[in-house]
């Protein structure tokens, strides 16, 4: 997986179509795209997000939640 490479991914039966990012051999995805992989909000993504940095359960490193 290069640096900056593109992947098209499509969730099984068609539903979503999500174009994966990938840096350092890391895939990045917005909130957006994360909602709709999940078939959910980008709201309910920063809903969940913030209880898992809130329980210590993922270091808040690069993601400043006020900016979303």
């Amino acid at each position: 997986m290069a640096n900056g490479e593109i992947i098209l991914y499509t969730t099984e039966g068609g539903i979503a179509s999500i174009r994966l990012r990938t840096q350092d051999g890391t895939v990045w995805l917005t909130r957006a795209e994360i909602a709709e992989l999940f078939q959910t909000t980008p709201r309910n993504i920063t809903t969940h997000l913030r209880a898992i940095y809130a329980d210590n359960e993922l270091d808040e490193i690069a993601l400043d939640l006020n900016d979303l």
